[in-house]
């Protein structure tokens, strides 16, 4: 019985300096949060606030509160505890010190959304509450990313995060119009551009009424020989600060106090500027500094990669001499960087290339980049060609032929090569031909040449076969079928295991209206394997040629 006593006791005593040691700690606690900056939101490593968000918020909110506590704990190595507005009992303590993050149900954030008036969003104060409110989610999310990137500042050494305390409101309009690049406001910034040059001029107006658009001002053009500072410059100001993007893209950032807009071409450089003022504006709340940097391009597609099991992409690709009077009215040179944005993302090794007009030769020759180069002798006088990475293959033969037959002088022939992969050391023969087409006497000759080179050069290299090309000739001519029984070859398009859509090659320039069945062809050696079979239409390929692009992945036996 003493025995059980005793033990009571010791509980008791146990529980009695439990409970004072429990109330000197809430002493110290409060004590030192009556001390703590009403501005930490976190001090000395232990978390003061808790952020807050509504019980019924938007999964993007629920996010992007998520993304500020994870952001939060990487700066400082704290958790902050995150709570809805849901409460059990229903009470509420003014006294708690918290971040209400949007529509929450607490009278701060209904005092501060009801303050909001033409504003976006607004982060202020109330009381014990830093609140964020907007007036929608897409609004409270660009709210968060200035709190976090703008608003609080980060002492490693005290493990102080403090809110800087001022209240700041958003309106797009009023930040547009009082945008600054290093401190000068962006109305005394000028477009430049060259008076002697009409395109030039005409670039520069449409750069201009872009961004009237959105200012309650015109911002002035300049001649680039009056540059001086203080500048937005385009490629058509040929000013020596300019520098070119990739094909298809665009970069727009601040270099010396100007504004540098960059762009892959022609035709990237027009889509910037039919939404130039909105891809300047899109970032937000900013004020521009030296280092400043947005960029984005012109692809709709995802990325295309060679599958794994695949050793050698090929293109057939007619790119559309620039001649009025074949149907090219939309300029060449917007399809030229269209051509060369596309070789780029879907980086093959070898190429077929046909209607290589002089235009076009020069561009593959000058302008484009390498590893790539031409095949054979270029010549102004031929109009078909390979194109082939120089990194990935050697060169062991090569050849071009004008058929003997033909309706146009430049345009019909076959070009060839025999090619070893560096890589893997296999052989292959690799073709470029464009044909008259349809079951006639001239076309049947056609074919007739064009498999004799292919099959002596297999013959004499003892390896597989391919041919690309624009054959004017569909899967119904008789043409099609005699090409494949005499060189032993099939179709990939059909033969793949893996065709990644259904669509022929052949369409009007600039519009979706294709063929039913293919003129262009990639043939392969009987037996091959193709893991992956596409008609190129994505990427602008519309606006570049009436021949979509055709892309095999081919296992080399």
């Amino acid at each position: 019985m003493k025995n059980k006593i005793l033990a009571f006791i010791l509980v008791l005593v146990a529980v009695c300096i439990a409970v004072t040691a429990c109330a000197k700690k809430k002493n110290t606690i409060q004590d030192n949060q009556d001390k703590i900056d009403e501005n930490a939101i976190i001090s000395q490593g232990e978390a003061i606030y808790t952020l807050v968000r509504p019980d019924n918020c938007s999964k993007n909110i629920s996010q992007a509160v998520l993304n500020l506590r994870l952001d939060l704990k990487a700066l400082t190595s704290t958790e902050i505890d995150i709570n809805t507005d849901w409460n059990k009992e229903g009470k509420y303590d003014s006294t708690t010190k918290e971040i209400l993050i949007g529509d929450t149900k607490y009278q701060e954030s209904t005092d501060a959304k009801n303050e909001l008036g033409d504003n976006q969003f607004s982060i202020v104060r109330k009381g014990n509450k830093i609140v964020i409110v907007a007036i929608d989610d897409e609004s409270l999310l660009q709210a968060l990313n200035y709190f976090s990137s703008e608003l609080i500042t980060y002492d490693a050494e005290k493990g102080d995060l403090m809110y800087l305390g001022t209240d700041f409101s958003y309106n797009e309009q009023n930040a547009i119009e009082n945008l600054k690049v290093n401190g000068i406001l962006l109305s005394q910034f000028k477009i430049l551009c060259q008076k002697n040059d009409q395109e030039s001029i005409a670039y520069a107006h449409t750069a201009q009424q872009s961004l009237k658009d959105k200012l309650s001002y015109t911002i002035a053009t300049a001649d680039v020989d009056d540059a001086g500072e203080n500048n937005i410059i385009f490629s058509f100001s040929n000013h020596p600060a300019y520098s070119p993007a990739d094909y298809m893209n665009y970069n727009i950032h601040v270099e010396n106090g100007n504004i540098i807009v960059s762009t892959g071409g022609y035709y990237s450089l027009e889509r910037l500027l039919m939404n130039f003022a909105d891809t300047l504006f899109a970032g937000g709340i900013f004020d521009m500094n030296d280092g400043f940097s947005v960029s984005g391009n012109y692809f709709d597609a995802k990325a295309y990669p060679e599958p794994k099991d695949s050793d050698i992409r090929m293109i057939s690709a007619n790119i559309l001499a620039e001649y009025a009077d074949w149907g090219s009215d939309i300029d060449v040179k917007y399809r030229t960087e269209i051509f060369a944005g596309n070789m780029n993302f879907y980086n093959p090794d070898v190429i077929g290339v046909q209607e290589c007009s002089p235009y076009w030769l020069n561009f593959l020759q000058t302008e484009f980049n390498s590893p790539y180069k031409l095949l054979g002798k270029p010549s102004s006088n031929i109009f078909t060609y390979v194109v082939y990475n120089a990194d990935r293959l050697e060169v062991l033969e090569f050849g071009y032929k004008d058929y003997s037959v033909k309706n146009n002088m430049r345009a019909r022939g076959i070009a060839y090569g025999v090619f070893k992969d560096k890589e893997t050391g296999k052989t292959f023969v690799f073709a470029s031909t464009h044909w008259n087409g349809g079951d006639n006497d001239d076309c049947k000759k056609q074919v007739a040449e064009a498999s004799k080179i292919i099959n002596d050069m297999k013959a004499k290299y003892n390896c597989t076969s391919y041919c690309t090309g624009d054959f004017n000739s569909n899967e119904k001519t008789s043409v099609y079928g005699t090409f494949m029984q005499n060189t032993n070859m099939e179709d990939t398009m059909y033969s793949t295991t893996n065709r990644t859509n259904n669509l022929a090659s052949w369409h009007e320039l600039g519009k979706e209206n294709f063929s039913v069945n293919s003129c262009d062809h990639i043939f392969a050696s009987k037996g091959v394997k193709c893991v992956a079979f596409r008609t190129l239409v994505e990427n602008s390929q519309i606006y570049a040629s009436d021949h979509s692009w055709l892309c095999a992945d081919i296992v080399l036996p």
